[in-house]
């Protein structure tokens, strides 16, 4: 909801800016690059653990598009727990960008 404020408001504030003759600049100030791991189990076999992994990954790349540098899934390996025969390691690393916005009045 956040989100949808902002974009409304960024919108309007650029509408009104432009009838002013003004102009409104972005750029990056700064990139960080963030990382999520996640663990996926299977009790009947390893391919099933890895193809949990892949489709989480696959969402990801969709939900985060070129902002990934790196990501990867391993290949079900067998664990001693008995609440996880199989186990898949997922990570994906992407770059967050954080943006300053100026008005220029001509």
């Amino acid at each position: 909801m956040k989100a949808l404020l902002v974009v409304f408001l960024t919108g309007f504030l650029a509408s009104a800016a432009y009838g002013h003759g003004s102009t409104i600049k972005t750029e990056v100030v700064e990139e960080q690059p963030r990382t999520e791991n996640k663990t996926f189990c299977a009790k009947g076999n390893a391919e099933e653990a890895t193809k949990q992994c892949e489709t989480w990954l696959n969402r990801q790349l969709k939900t985060l598009g070129d902002k990934v540098l790196t990501s990867n899934c391993s290949v079900g390996d067998m664990t001693t727990d008995p609440g996880c025969l199989f186990k898949s390691q997922g990570e994906v690393t992407w770059v967050m960008k954080k943006y300053r916005s100026e008005t220029e009045r001509n």
